[in-house]
């Protein structure tokens, strides 16, 4: 499969993801903890968040989402799949996979600490390629950290909305 193959079967790929794709259950909880010690869980949302977010948030290894080429196997590749792996790995959502809370993106914020991406990359990148509007995640929050979420973003929004 080429870049082009793909590019040229998306629509129906998309098509069927937004006939199969289900939001996860939605809930915010809360846990006793020490402010400021990143090592104490103080919260955890489990959400779905809007691509338009998600799609900005850094990888937390500075991960990369994009096509490229690998050279010892002479195939193009998207991230670290060769594009039959990743045009796999898109019908699998497309056919739902992704409605079940297990395969939730997981994103960590630390005290007064933006939030990253801790897995999930490939998940948000192939959610924007299906053109699907809310990705499911997992908000986890050490060291009171979603005390400090900017009251103006997007995450504190979806905070108050699962609350």
């Amino acid at each position: 499969m080429t870049q082009l193959d793909l590019l040229e079967r998306m629509p129906e790929l998309q098509a069927k993801a937004k006939r199969n794709h289900q939001p996860i259950p939605e809930k915010f909880s809360t846990y006793d903890g020490e402010e400021g010690n990143e090592s104490h869980l103080t919260a955890d949302l489990w959400t779905n968040l809007p691509m338009s977010y998600a799609r900005r948030l850094p990888g937390e290894r500075g991960e990369r989402r994009r096509f490229g080429r690998d050279i010892s196997l002479g195939v193009e590749t998207f991230g670290n799949y060769t594009l039959d792996e990743w045009w796999e790995f898109l019908n699998w959502i497309a056919d739902g996979g992704m409605s079940d809370k297990r395969y939730a993106i997981f994103i960590i914020v630390k005290f007064v600490n933006e939030p990253i991406i801790r897995e999930g990359n490939h998940r948000v990148q192939a959610f924007q390629q299906l053109k699907l509007q809310r990705i499911p995640a997992n908000v986890r929050f050490w060291g009171k950290g979603e005390d400090y979420v900017n009251p103006d973003s997007v995450l504190y929004d979806e905070i108050q909305r699962v609350k």
